[in-house]
């Protein structure tokens, strides 16, 4: 939409990125749509708010995150800040609701527990085949599923 001039960056005052870490990856999108700004003049550039609840979303050795923070400081062309009081990070953080469900062992010898096993894999097969995204993404999005599903089915196998 950018590059074929249906959009005008410059009639924005604010683009908001939500996971805005993901915008160190050369290929994500949130960095292509930056590039785009970033060629508009200065004046007329909107206003950047990147969101994350993990600046780095990867296992930086701790010599190296202030340069990654600049770097994504630097994409962004904005400012890193955080909530420094620790009242406001607990007042408005995530508060999960834990549930404990007791259930009987999975047997995979019945009949529902070999059909969630097909379909379980079918699903993997499929996830393994399907070349349904774009190709240039630098994350590969059936990795997660990919993962989640042989976790499941080695759990269940087991």
């Amino acid at each position: 939409l950018i590059d074929h001039a249906y959009f005008n960056i410059a009639k924005l005052a604010l683009i908001i990125f939500d996971e805005c870490h993901h915008a160190l990856g050369v290929k994500h999108p949130y960095r292509v749509i930056m590039d785009r700004i970033m060629r508009v003049p200065t004046d007329q550039q909107p206003r950047i708010l990147g969101l994350t609840a993990s600046l780095i979303n990867d296992k930086t050795p701790p010599n190296q995150l202030e340069a990654k923070l600049s770097k994504l400081e630097c994409v962004l062309n904005s400012a890193i800040e955080t909530a420094s009081d620790l009242v406001a990070i607990s007042k408005y953080g995530a508060k999960p609701n834990e549930y404990v469900v007791i259930s009987t062992d999975y047997n995979p010898q019945d009949s529902c527990g070999g059909e969630i096993l097909q379909l379980l894999e079918d699903w993997r097969k499929f996830c393994s085949s399907t070349q349904e995204f774009d190709p240039n993404f630098d994350i590969d999005p059936r990795k997660p599923i990919q993962e989640a599903l042989n976790r499941t089915l080695a759990v269940l196998r087991q």
